[in-house]
Protein backbone atom coordinates (compact mmCIF):
# COMPACT_ATOMS: atom_id res chain seq x y z
CA UNK A 1 0.00 0.00 0.00
CA UNK A 2 1.23 3.14 -0.94
CA UNK A 3 0.49 6.45 0.24
CA UNK A 4 1.87 9.42 -1.99
CA UNK A 5 1.38 13.06 -1.26
CA UNK A 6 1.62 15.52 -3.65
CA UNK A 7 3.20 19.14 -2.62
CA UNK A 8 -0.07 21.15 -3.17
CA UNK A 9 -1.66 19.00 -0.43
CA UNK A 10 1.81 19.49 1.63
CA UNK A 11 1.80 23.28 1.30
CA UNK A 12 -1.73 23.76 1.89
CA UNK A 13 -1.19 21.39 5.28
CA UNK A 14 1.50 23.30 6.47
CA UNK A 15 -0.81 26.45 6.02
CA UNK A 16 -3.48 24.91 8.07
CA UNK A 17 -0.60 24.32 10.60
CA UNK A 18 0.01 27.45 10.39
CA UNK A 19 -2.90 28.96 11.17
CA UNK A 20 -3.59 26.58 14.23
CA UNK A 21 -0.08 27.83 15.55
CA UNK A 22 -1.06 31.30 14.80
CA UNK A 23 -4.72 30.85 16.60
CA UNK A 24 -3.48 29.14 19.73
CA UNK A 25 -0.69 32.10 20.03
CA UNK A 26 -3.51 34.90 19.63
CA UNK A 27 -5.63 32.52 22.35
CA UNK A 28 -2.07 32.43 24.61
CA UNK A 29 -1.76 36.71 23.83
CA UNK A 30 -5.38 37.25 24.66
CA UNK A 31 -4.85 35.06 28.02
CA UNK A 32 -2.18 37.04 29.37
CA UNK A 33 -3.56 40.39 28.59
CA UNK A 34 -6.43 39.77 30.49
CA UNK A 35 -4.73 40.22 33.94
CA UNK A 36 -3.44 43.14 32.37
CA UNK A 37 -6.20 45.14 31.33
CA UNK A 38 -8.14 44.31 34.48
CA UNK A 39 -4.82 46.14 36.37
CA UNK A 40 -5.29 48.76 33.77
CA UNK A 41 -8.98 49.34 35.04
CA UNK A 42 -7.78 49.09 38.34
CA UNK A 43 -5.39 51.86 37.82
CA UNK A 44 -7.89 54.55 36.38
CA UNK A 45 -9.92 53.89 39.04
CA UNK A 46 -7.30 55.12 41.27
CA UNK A 47 -6.47 58.18 38.91
CA UNK A 48 -10.48 59.13 38.61
CA UNK A 49 -10.14 59.48 42.33
CA UNK A 50 -7.03 60.85 42.88
CA UNK A 51 -8.35 63.56 40.08
CA UNK A 52 -11.77 64.19 42.51
CA UNK A 53 -9.44 64.71 45.70
CA UNK A 54 -7.41 67.02 43.54
CA UNK A 55 -10.35 69.14 42.95
CA UNK A 56 -11.25 69.10 45.82
CA UNK A 57 -7.77 70.32 47.17
CA UNK A 58 -7.87 73.00 44.80
CA UNK A 59 -11.40 74.29 45.53
CA UNK A 60 -10.52 74.23 49.38
CA UNK A 61 -7.13 75.94 48.41
CA UNK A 62 -9.51 78.66 46.63
CA UNK A 63 -11.57 79.45 49.20
CA UNK A 64 -8.99 79.66 51.95
CA UNK A 65 -7.06 82.34 49.29
CA UNK A 66 -10.60 83.97 49.34
CA UNK A 67 -10.61 84.01 52.81
CA UNK A 68 -6.65 85.35 53.08
CA UNK A 69 -7.72 88.04 50.90
CA UNK A 70 -10.84 89.81 52.69
CA UNK A 71 -8.77 89.01 55.85
CA UNK A 72 -6.00 90.96 54.44
CA UNK A 73 -8.39 94.08 53.49
CA UNK A 74 -9.80 93.65 56.93
CA UNK A 75 -6.77 94.61 58.19
CA UNK A 76 -5.76 97.15 55.80
CA UNK A 77 -8.57 99.17 56.47
CA UNK A 78 -8.55 98.76 60.23
CA UNK A 79 -4.94 99.66 59.81
CA UNK A 80 -6.08 102.76 57.71
CA UNK A 81 -8.57 103.93 60.06
CA UNK A 82 -6.20 103.46 62.72
CA UNK A 83 -3.19 104.96 61.54
CA UNK A 84 -3.11 108.48 63.68
CA UNK A 85 -3.12 105.60 66.99
CA UNK A 86 -0.22 103.77 65.25
CA UNK A 87 1.09 106.64 64.59
CA UNK A 88 1.07 107.85 68.17
CA UNK A 89 1.68 104.58 69.51
CA UNK A 90 4.82 104.55 67.46
CA UNK A 91 6.31 107.80 68.64
CA UNK A 92 5.45 106.38 72.24
CA UNK A 93 7.38 103.49 71.52
CA UNK A 94 10.27 105.68 70.33
CA UNK A 95 10.08 107.84 73.13
CA UNK A 96 10.42 105.02 75.64
CA UNK A 97 13.71 103.61 73.76
CA UNK A 98 15.23 107.35 73.75
CA UNK A 99 14.29 107.56 77.88
CA UNK A 100 16.04 103.88 78.55
CA UNK A 101 18.87 104.91 76.40
CA UNK A 102 19.08 108.53 78.63
CA UNK A 103 18.84 106.18 81.68
CA UNK A 104 21.32 104.09 80.49
CA UNK A 105 23.90 106.53 79.73
CA UNK A 106 23.56 108.61 83.36
CA UNK A 107 24.55 105.19 84.08
CA UNK A 108 27.80 104.75 83.01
Amino acid sequence: MTFTITLTELLLGLLILAGIVAVIALAVVLFNAVPSIKSLNVILANTADLTEDAKAGVADAKVLVADLKSSAASVKSMVDGNQGTLSSLANIAKAGASFINLVKKDEE
